[in-house]
């Protein structure tokens, strides 16, 4: 395919890119192989180990707070006193700069 796209943009690849490809697909292959001899992980690994396991459960009582806190604001913003617009209007603007905040603070 990348003898065509040079073909179509009147382009000449160098013979390097395809000693590079092809070193790099025979390392590919080799990881393949040694895949084999990997570790297979599953769920009960997570506690396993003491430290791990404190760090599942608080991560899992987090992550059922905050989502129990959510929607008690989002389903509950109408009952709030008030007019009901406004309050949508405030729980509307208060998600978007949520979703601001955590985008900002996301890891790179």
């Amino acid at each position: 395919t990348i003898k065509r796209a040079a073909r179509m943009n009147s382009a000449v690849v160098p013979d390097k890119v395809y000693d590079l490809l092809n070193r790099n697909i025979t390392f590919a292959q080799d990881t393949e192989s040694s895949k084999s001899e990997r570790r297979v992980y599953n769920i009960l690994d997570l506690v396993r180990k003491p430290k791990l396991r404190k760090n599942t459960v608080i991560v899992a009582f987090t992550w059922f707070a905050i989502n129990a806190i959510y929607f008690g604001l989002s389903l509950g913003a109408p009952e709030l006193p008030g007019d009901p617009y406004v309050n949508f209007i405030l729980g509307s603007s208060t998600e978007i700069v949520a979703i601001l905040l955590a985008w900002s603070t996301m890891d790179r």
